[in-house]
C-alpha cells in the first residue's frame, strides 16, 4: 500500500516544476515536524548545541526555516529518484570551483568526494556521473518500502552503489586505485567499531574513521561538494572545493572541516538527524 502511494506521488511530482515541489515541501515540512515530535526535538536540540543562533528569536526562526528546508529535501529527493538523469541535471544552475574537478579528471587521479548532509546532496553524484563513473557509499533504508525506490533512484548514469560494510569499502578502494571517484557522506554516524568520539559543535559525535583509512591506503584528490538549494525553486548551485588530504586526515580534522561548511549553509543542514547517538 505504501509502495503504491509512493509511486502515485512520484507520478505527481514528475508533473510539477521544482518551484511547486519546494513550495509544497515547505508546508509539508512544518506539518511533519508538528507530528514527528522526536525529529523536531532533535532539530531544536542540535540547533541549540551548534550555538549558531544565540537569541531565542533567532533560534525559533531557524527552527521554522530548517523545517521548511527539510520538507523541500524530502519531496525533491522523491522527484530526483523518479526522474531521468537528463531531467535532474536541468536543475543545476552554477558549478563553482569546477576547475579543481576538471584538473583531477585530466590527471586521471582517483577522487574522494565528501558530501555532507547539506542542501540537495542527492544531486551531486548524479552530476558527476554524467561525466565519469562514481561509486557512492550507500546505506540501505530501514524502511523496506523505501529501499527499492532509493536504490533505483540513485543509480543514474555511471553511479555504482557500495554497501556500507567491508565489501563496500573494498569496492571503493579498488575503484580509487583504478583512478575513479567515490562519494561519502562524512557526517553519517559510523557503525560500531568504525569510528571515534570526536567533538562536533562542542559535543562528542561518533565520527567515521573511513575517510582517514582510505587516505592512508591510496593517493587521491579530496573534493568537498555542497549542492545549495536556491530560493523560489530556481534550482541548485554546486560548490566544489579541493582540500589537502592532511586537512581531513583524522576524525577530529574531518569534523572541523564539517563545522566550517555547516556555518556557511546553516539553514540547509539536516539538524534533525541524530548525530550524537551511540552506534
Amino acid at each position: 500500500m505504501i509502495r503504491l502511494i509512493l509511486n502515485m506521488l512520484s507520478v505527481l511530482l514528475n508533473r510539477l516544476s521544482l518551484k511547486w515541489i519546494h513550495c509544497i515541501g515547505s508546508y509539508l515540512g512544518c506539518l511533519f515536524y508538528l507530528i514527528a515530535t522526536k525529529q523536531n526535538k532533535l532539530l531544536v536540540e542540535n540547533l541549540k548545541q551548534s550555538g549558531l543562533f544565540p537569541s531565542e528569536h533567532a533560534l525559533q526562526q531557524a527552527v521554522r526555516n530548517n523545517q521548511q528546508e527539510m520538507g523541500k529535501f524530502i519531496l525533491e529527493s522523491l522527484a530526483i529518484w523518479s526522474r531521468s538523469q537528463a531531467q535532474v541535471l536541468q536543475w543545476v544552475r552554477h558549478v563553482y570551483g569546477k576547475a579543481c574537478l576538471d584538473e583531477a579528471i585530466a590527471q586521471t587521479q582517483g577522487i574522494l568526494f565528501l558530501t555532507p548532509h547539506i542542501g540537495c546532496f542527492e544531486i551531486t553524484s548524479i552530476y558527476y556521473a554524467s561525466m565519469q563513473p562514481i561509486t557512492i557509499l550507500h546505506r540501505d533504508s530501514r524502511k523496506s518500502w523505501m529501499h527499492a525506490l532509493m536504490q533505483e533512484g540513485r543509480k543514474k548514469g555511471a553511479v555504482t552503489l557500495a554497501p556500507a560494510n567491508l565489501k563496500g569499502v573494498r569496492l571503493m578502494l579498488r575503484n580509487l586505485h583504478a583512478h575513479q571517484a567515490v562519494g561519502i557522506l562524512p557526517d553519517q554516524i559510523a557503525s560500531k567499531g568504525r569510528g571515534e568520539w570526536v567533538d562536533f559543535f562542542g559535543r562528542p559525535m561518533y565520527t567515521m574513521t573511513l575517510v582517514s583509512q582510505l587516505l592512508s591506503r591510496v593517493d587521491v584528490r579530496v573534493i568537498v561538494v555542497v549542492a545549495e538549494r536556491l530560493a523560489d525553486g530556481q534550482g541548485y548551485d554546486l560548490h566544489l572545493q579541493a582540500l589537502n588530504a592532511e586537512a581531513v586526515s583524522s576524525p577530529a580534522k574531518l569534523n572541523q572541516m564539517l563545522e566550517a561548511l555547516v556555518k556557511k549553509f546553516p539553514l540547509q543542514y539536516m539538524w534533525s538527524y541524530d548525530r550524537y547517538k551511540k552506534p
